[in-house]
């Protein structure tokens, strides 16, 4: 039995995608991955399963010409999947956002293969919206805070996380003789923004307080690795893990993107956080997860122009001064409970499509 998952070119959609496929792959399903070639599907997808890669580019706010180009490259890689589709059709096709699953969804709808969607954030992204009137089901990772997709089809189930995050975990502060252990976290492409606040406040920060976890991106490691070495921080850097649980669980605090994988995470491990949400994201839908768990009380927002040196130093240090903030927002979070969202998500598909066994 053939199944289509597709959609990628950040963490946000290829680590779910990647969830999903494993989870497919228990239940004895072929599974064919179609996502973008140059993204970092190469590093989380490849050898997981049969992959298509397909070269789009994005289309909305990009300018006439390279609109253009973007709406023939996606016109290729549709004629690529109906000929793909053609050769042997799949059962059904699993769409988990990004520009790069247009041409696989559009040629599923055109051959009336059965689609389903996996929206991560808490508003729609351009190929939900699009493909949403085609869709069987509609699986959320948060309520829908726009209210633009048919209810009817909507199926709020989290977001699919990796198994090691399914692993019990009680969050604990650190001991009165301890320091605090801050994890500075900017998704799968660092964020310039928060490492440069994060190296601004160092030298304000009092190195036998607070040690750091940083995941700078490829292009700032070395950089703030010395930075930290010069202040004498307790500090382990890394460019990208593919295995970030440990990291996770090893946090009093997280400073953040607010990248709808991140967010979930977050909340589910229970572990205070203040996010600061890239401001250019489409729809500012960071802005929108972000206030997701701001309102739950376990996480605070701030906008890049609302939040400089001074006001983390004096964040952090309140923290430091009051662990019981850190257990109050931790307790918080535990109004949002998930339970294995990728076998929810299957599990429904399987008993809509009156799957019984393959």
């Amino acid at each position: 039995m053939l199944v289509v998952v597709t959609g990628g070119g950040t963490g946000g959609h290829v680590i779910p995608a990647m969830i999903l496929i494993r989870e497919l792959m228990k239940r004895k399903c072929e599974v064919l991955y179609a996502g973008s070639k140059g993204g970092i599907e190469s590093k989380i997808i490849i050898g997981l399963c049969n992959t298509v890669l397909l070269k789009v580019s994005g289309v909305k706010g990009k300018g006439v010409f390279r609109s253009l180009k973007g709406i023939g490259l996606i016109f290729i890689s549709f004629l690529r999947m109906m000929y793909i589709f053609l050769r042997r059709r799949p059962v059904f096709i699993i769409g988990v956002g990004g520009f790069v699953s247009v041409p696989t969804l559009m040629a599923g709808v055109i051959l009336k293969i059965p689609i389903y969607l996996q929206e991560q954030n808490a508003v729609p992204g351009t190929a939900t919206k699009f493909f949403a009137p085609f869709a069987k089901k509609i699986f959320l990772g948060f309520k829908d805070m726009t209210e633009s997709l048919p209810l009817r089809k909507t199926v709020i189930t989290g977001n699919p996380i990796r198994e090691d995050f399914l692993i019990p975990f009680t969050y604990r502060v650190f001991t009165s003789t301890g320091k605090m252990r801050i994890f500075i976290l900017g998704g799968s492409r660092g964020a310039n923004f928060i490492n440069q606040l994060i190296v601004d406040a160092l030298p304000f920060l009092d190195k036998n307080k607070f040690s750091f976890i940083h995941q700078t991106g490829k292009d700032n490691k070395e950089k703030i690795e010395n930075i930290y070495k010069e202040y004498g921080f307790d500090a382990e850097i890394f460019d990208f893990s593919t295995n970030i649980s440990g990291f996770y669980r090893q946090s009093h605090f997280i400073i953040s993107r607010a990248g709808a994988m991140t967010v979930t995470e977050i909340i589910h491990l229970r572990i205070p956080a203040l996010f600061i949400p890239y401001p250019y994201a489409i729809y500012d839908h960071q802005a929108k997860n972000a206030q997701f768990a701001q309102n739950l009380g376990c996480a605070m927002m701030y906008r890049e122009k609302d939040i400089d040196r001074n006001l983390l130093v004096s964040i952090l240090n309140g923290l430091y001064e009051n662990p019981q903030k850190l257990l109050e927002m931790s307790q918080k979070a535990c109004s949002f409970k998930l339970n294995n969202p990728a076998k929810k998500i299957i599990d429904c598909i399987w008993e809509e499509m009156c799957i019984k066994e393959i």
